[in-house]
């Protein structure tokens, strides 16, 4: 009897049995689609961000670490982050880091945008806190804690030890302090003893040498969304086709007679191209294509019916991908052409290659001989110390040496075209002066005109007090501006030509001065990359008189060191910055033409359009007080003026108000 019990009374099949054991955790990608939410409270659209789904398939997967992302903007890199961390926050509760560049963006992040993420998400919102103790750095509910860090703040690294490490923008982490270790290696060593810790890192990639995201995604498996063509089925992933092949395949638009594109004719004319049967398609088929996309690594192949073969050549722990804005839902192709045809050969390129096209960005690095160079630039027949007829207005840059002072005097017309004017070296501070106190002849016929803008080098250290005492003798409160100047590491100031920090009495600048500011006097912060980007542009791009390039007189072909000293730097892919190629030769005057563009887009502001006017040229000898002054452009010193007078009525109006009254 007893044996008889032992025996099942009923055989269970294993369809049964597999139903009392115990249920599987559902997966992230499925959980964000059924209760995922932004910070504004929509759903996940899982749908048009469907390339996300790989994504979620590796955060999963046991044997994965670490996750990288390297994508453009705007296609949902920080979304997909915080997703994964409110998920897995959800199912297995533990202590989580998030760690940003900045701690103002941290706190937007936690504030604004994880804190209403799992408010509004119907598996967390119960167990938050009251809206007056969600704070902005750090995220503690009942049943986990998310800390906050950013870059090179070891106080909010102290002591933790995370399972889930989110890091937001990699590539902006800050590397002032040579000092100290890498910050994005920093932050990835925290918790790396926990054995299934899990890690994702996304980031915008930044310059090529020094962008943190691509060291991390290139080390990885480094995987792109490879799409099937809806003609052949044969796949491939989405890019643009820069040659002038049409059949290579990629992006493609129509072209100008002579080759060139242009921004309205690219929008029109865009469309795809397979590289596989040279068929044409559009968006009407590119977000189909797009859900049926599947990551493939560098080392794997892949067939038509969108089965991988192979091993990624970087398998192992670590799994990363790239993204472009061809594949987002909110994108066309025929805006990304439009952006690239604006863009690219400009000083915006970096945007383009970092916001839509994913990749970091590389600048130019063409060679050629200081004759060659010669030829192409110097096509003016203007007399030396002449003004062209274009120019309405000038500047002036000085580099200061140890025994010398390297000068530079330009033109600028309308269209940001600069013209040489003159250029030298002279001794000493009093030479200087009467450089930049000096008038031209216009041939336009019109009264001399002399720089209203100069910036003068004051980087070194040692002479910086030297170079602001006497651009405060030199400078005129309303006009001309005779201000120092300081070039900005390009790896964290990347934005615009220049900004404008004020000097106190003390010579103190930025957030140094705590003294009262000198009136009329500002330093001008150069921004490094971007003014090297247009001189190279200008060198070895673009046609010497067109829109925002250089031209250079006649009689400035001989000068070699000139060109010598203007080709002498070059991009380093390396360290990400600019660095000369020929160490005996220097680069004085190549910084002196820079620092003159920059001199002039501080002078208008910025605005071209709105600041640049035509010269105004006397009919007559009896000409007009204003008509005789001596630049072209309403720039800080007409501005000044017209406010001086505005407030001086206005005071006027006031008493004879009082009076009638």
């Amino acid at each position: 009897m007893i044996e008889c019990m032992t025996q099942p009374i009923l055989s269970l099949s294993a369809g049964v049995v597999e139903a009392f054991d115990k249920p599987q955790r559902m997966s992230s990608w499925d959980w964000l689609c059924q209760f995922g939410t932004n910070h504004r409270g929509d759903s996940f659209d899982g749908a048009g961000f469907s390339y996300l789904k790989g994504i979620c398939d590796a955060w999963d997967d046991p044997r994965v670490r670490r996750v990288f992302f390297r994508a453009c903007s705007r296609v949902g890199k920080t979304e997909i982050n915080l997703g994964l961390h409110v998920y897995s926050q959800c199912h297995d509760p533990d202590v989580g880091l998030i760690a940003t560049p900045t701690e103002r963006l941290l706190q937007k992040t936690i504030k604004h945008r994880l804190w209403p993420m799992l408010s509004f998400n119907p598996a967390t919102g119960k167990s938050l806190p009251g809206r007056h103790l969600q704070a902005a750095t750090k995220c503690r509910t009942d049943r986990f804690v998310t800390h906050g860090a950013w870059s090179h703040s070891p106080t909010t690294l102290g002591d933790l030890d995370p399972k889930y490490l989110h890091l937001l923008e990699v590539s902006k982490f800050s590397t002032d302090n040579s000092d100290e270790a890498n910050a994005v290696d920093l932050v990835l060593q925290r918790g790396s003893e926990i054995p299934d810790r899990k890690v994702f890192a996304e980031s915008t990639p930044t310059l090529a040498g020094s962008c943190e995201i691509s060291r991390l995604v290139e080390q990885a498996t480094n995987r792109s969304l490879f799409v099937p063509c809806p003609r052949c089925g044969e796949y491939s992933a989405l890019t643009v086709n820069e040659s002038h092949e049409k059949l290579a395949g990629g992006l493609w638009w129509d072209r100008k007679r002579d080759g060139s594109s242009s921004p309205g004719l690219a929008y029109r004319t865009a469309r795809y191209i397979c590289p596989h049967c040279s068929s044409e398609w559009g968006d009407r088929e590119r977000l189909a294509q797009v859900r049926r996309g599947v990551w493939v690594a560098p080392g794997e192949s892949i067939d038509r019916s969108g089965a991988l073969t192979g091993t990624p050549i970087n398998a192992g722990p670590d799994e990363s991908f790239n993204l472009n804005r061809m594949y987002a839902p909110t994108f066309t192709f025929a805006d990304y052409a439009r952006e690239h045809a604006a863009k690219v050969g400009t000083e915006r390129e970096q945007d383009f290659r970092n916001s839509w096209q994913g990749v970091p960005h590389t600048p130019i690095q063409a060679r050629t001989t200081w004759s060659k160079l010669a030829a192409k630039l110097c096509t003016g027949k203007w007399d030396r110390g002449a003004v062209p007829k274009q120019c309405v207005f000038l500047t002036c840059a000085v580099d200061v040496q140890l025994d010398h002072f390297v000068c530079t005097t330009f033109g600028w017309d309308s269209q940001k075209t600069g013209y040489l004017v003159e250029f030298g070296t002279v001794n000493d501070w009093l030479d200087v002066r009467e450089w930049l106190q000096r008038s031209y002849r216009h041939e336009d016929g019109g009264p001399d005109i002399r720089a209203m803008m100069t910036t003068i080098d004051a980087k070194d250290g040692n002479r910086k007090d030297e170079v602001i005492d006497n651009c405060r003798v030199m400078n005129s409160c309303r006009g001309p501006f005779v201000w120092p100047s300081m070039g900005q590491n390009p790896k964290t100031f990347t934005g615009s030509f220049f900004q404008r920090t004020n000097i106190d009495a003390s010579n103190n600048i930025g957030q140094s001065a705590r003294g009262r500011t000198v009136e009329g006097l500002n330093l001008i912060r150069v921004g490094t990359r971007l003014s090297q980007e247009w001189l190279d542009n200008c060198l070895f791009r673009r046609a010497a008189g067109e829109a925002n390039s250089l031209l250079f007189p006649d009689w400035a072909r001989e000068s070699q060191s000139l060109f010598d000293q203007l080709i002498n730097e070059c991009f380093d892919v390396k360290s990400g910055l600019w660095k000369h190629i020929d160490s005996t030769t220097p680069v004085d005057f190549r910084d002196a033409v820079r620092y003159a563009r920059v001199a002039a887009e501080a002078y208008v502001g910025g605005d071209w359009a709105m600041n640049v006017r035509p010269r105004r040229v006397p009919q007559s000898s009896q000409a007009s007080p204003s008509q005789k002054t001596p630049d072209g452009v309403e720039g800080l010193a007409a501005f000044a003026d017209r406010v001086s007078k505005r407030r001086s009525l206005g005071k006027r109006f006031i008493r004879r108000t009082v009076n009638c009254l």
